[in-house]
């Protein structure tokens, strides 16, 4: 359908395709605002909030009976959800260093100590500044020679739609979006459904000697190479 519509344009091809998963994942998979407090323990879930928010009211229904039974029983009750909630947490950080899973390890670290990474503001305000860099990373694609299209077809390469859903099925969930927007966990969740019309895309590519605009753009997060930038060649392109 998409190759259809598309005439055979591969960049017309592969955009079609990746604005349709684009748009099935904003209409399918929902999405949920989460609070989450600076001195909030680790440790505290949603049933030891429902046990605080029924403290308060137990408390406050309390005070105008004069009755505080019910607020003893909760108080109770929340002291006992949190020392198991603790001990729960204990045995998850500590099960962290025993398996050989270094990411693993490396949070169990991180909430011993209480690690948190620093984050430095955003000083420079000057709004040309993306514009100077963008022409200082590309200066030395000034003189690049346009490459020609081969005029006979000599890649004989092909992929399967097997070798595609494998690899989907490798990609890594917690990798983040690159510029087409389309989320690795959609990739991998969705691999042999997706691994059909990729196989195509991939095989028209080889065989028209030409890579779809859409996958080679990138995006390029200038990073400081010292605390003080005085020059544009003080910043490094990290994509």
């Amino acid at each position: 359908m998409f190759r259809i519509a598309s005439n055979n344009n591969i960049d017309e091809y592969a955009d079609s395709v990746s604005e349709f998963i684009r748009m099935c994942v904003e209409d399918v998979v929902p999405i949920a605002t989460i609070k989450t407090f600076s001195n909030q323990k680790p440790w505290i879930d949603g049933s030891i909030r429902v046990k605080l928010k029924a403290r308060t009211t137990a408390f406050n229904q309390g005070k105008v009976t004069r009755n505080m039974t019910e607020y003893k029983q909760c108080s109770y009750s929340l002291r006992k959800a949190i020392k198991q909630a603790k001990r729960q947490y204990r045995d998850k950080v500590e099960s962290q260093f025993n398996g050989p899973d270094t990411r693993g390890m490396w949070q169990g670290l991180q909430s011993i100590t209480d690690y948190k990474k620093k984050t430095s503001p955003v000083t420079d305000q000057d709004v040309l500044l993306p514009g100077r860099l963008n022409n200082f990373f590309a200066r030395f694609e000034d003189n690049t020679v346009p490459l020609t299209r081969p005029t006979t077809k000599t890649c004989r390469l092909s992929f399967t739609a097997a070798e595609v859903s494998k690899t989907f099925k490798r990609v890594n969930p917690r990798k983040a979006a690159g510029p087409d927007g389309i989320p690795s966990r959609a990739l991998r969740a969705c691999a042999d459904q997706l691994a059909g019309v990729f196989t195509d895309i991939f095989n028209q590519s080889l065989s028209q000697s030409a890579v779809p605009e859409c996958f080679k753009r990138v995006l390029i997060v200038p990073v400081p190479k010292k605390a003080k930038v005085t020059e544009l060649n003080d910043y490094l392109p990290s994509s």
